[in-house]
């Protein structure tokens, strides 16, 4: 998982510096409002369901929620199209004309979304890391090799929007090729259905709605912010320091934190200790976690000047925003791993009150920045501050869980 993941992200980072040269830090911002939009209806196209299918050791209960999923995912999909008849009202709340002339693109964005989603998780079912690697590179070289293709050819921004497409639909092609996945749809029912939503109640109740306030919290309001009150090139920026410097920590948590679910998971399950895999989980993401701020601190805006350099845009700038939310960034090695402890033992409904807690706190932080006239450097350093505190708190309240869970073995 971690080669595939380390492959994945070496990716980006050999073409970003053509990418940055492409196109402008405005057309980033507007690409990523847009694919916030999309991520606002994808992350709950499935009713969170796609979670629960490494759960039952029942093989005809997996397929069971993989049905009543990909029905969650086109009903959302049918539903997120009709953004695209408020198109004028869009663009006027991210007072971005163009903005409104991309939003036919949201319905297939969020299809795609639900999609992968469920592909990936059927394959962590089966534990098969090794195609789950495949994918990440396969996702990885058509978003970015494709979108410079697409510029190549003249598509513009399209470019950013179809290779980023093409990189969520072709690996669900070759996961339904390679896993040969066939779902008894006869015996299947309305009762069936019933019977998954009662079980699983939670996922599509709770974490759903808290998946949903989190992209809605940490992308779509944060990036209206930032578009309305300090412009889209800075948010072109910021999404473009988002995406780089997040990379390792995407690339060290999404291959930790798969594992780490499945693996506890299954020690509840035989109702053994977990403290030692929390305690390894947090080793590991220290190891990575502490050199990489230390890069951030020292390095970052040089790195950025030059990796991105482009005539008349500083893009030393992005490194210093980066060094701004570097609190947030080291918590977030190692929060991420272990975010699934509250699906595990069911705790979803306190995890969602804490989410709401944080988010709270870290949009309070952007508005008082904003309320004080502070430039977006000085903006994001109250946001990190708030919200590292609900970070914090958060990582407390998961090792007292897991503590608990083994006190009750003793």
């Amino acid at each position: 998982m971690l080669t595939g993941n380390t492959i994945s992200q070496i990716i980006p980072f050999a073409v970003a510096s053509i990418l940055a040269r492409t196109f402008l830090p405005s057309e980033f911002g507007l690409f990523s409002n847009l694919l916030a939009l999309s991520t606002l209806f994808g992350i709950v196209s499935t009713g969170r369901l796609e979670l629960a299918i490494p759960l039952p050791k029942e093989q005809n209960k997996a397929q069971d929620i993989l049905i009543v999923s990909i029905i969650f995912t086109l009903f959302f999909t049918c539903l997120s199209s009709f953004l695209y008849f408020f198109a004028e009202d869009v663009g006027s709340l991210y007072n971005d004309i163009q903005l409104k002339y991309y939003l036919f693109y949201i319905p297939i964005c969020v299809l795609s979304i639900g999609a992968l989603n469920l592909t990936n998780n059927w394959i962590l079912r089966s534990k098969a890391y090794k195609r789950l690697s495949v994918i990440k590179i396969i996702q990885s070289v058509i978003n970015n090799f494709g979108a410079l293709l697409l510029a190549y050819l003249g598509f513009g921004l399209h470019a950013l929007i179809l290779s980023w497409l093409a990189s969520q639909f072709i690996p669900v092609v070759y996961i339904l090729i390679k896993e040969k996945i066939k779902i008894d749809i006869k015996r299947f029912n309305f009762q069936t259905f019933i019977s998954i939503l009662k079980e699983y109640k939670e996922f599509p109740l709770i974490n759903s709605i808290h998946a949903f306030i989190d992209i809605f919290a940490t992308q779509v309001i944060i990036y209206w912010i930032i578009s309305m009150f300090f412009g889209e090139d800075q948010l072109g920026l910021f999404t473009q320091m988002n995406k780089y410097i997040k990379a390792p920590i995407i690339l060290v948590s999404s291959s930790v934190s798969q594992i780490f679910y499945v693996e506890v998971s299954k020690a509840i399950q035989e109702k053994r200790i977990i403290l030692p895999y929390l305690k390894q989980t947090i080793k590991t993401t220290l190891f990575f976690g502490v050199p990489f701020g230390l890069f951030i601190l020292f390095f970052a805006q040089d790195a950025f000047s030059i990796f991105f350099g482009r005539k008349f845009i500083d893009y030393s700038f992005a490194g210093k925003m980066s060094q701004s939310i570097l609190p947030i960034l080291i918590l977030m090695f190692v929060i991420s791993p272990i975010s699934g402890l509250p699906i595990l033992f069911q705790k979803q409904k306190q995890n969602l009150i804490f989410a709401l807690s944080g988010y709270v706190l870290g949009i309070l932080g952007l508005f008082i920045g904003v309320l004080l006239k502070l430039d977006i450097y000085n903006t994001l350093i109250i946001y990190s501050l708030f919200y590292g505190s609900y970070y914090i708190i958060v990582f407390f309240w998961m090792r007292n869980m897991v503590m608990d869970h083994d006190n009750q073995l003793k």
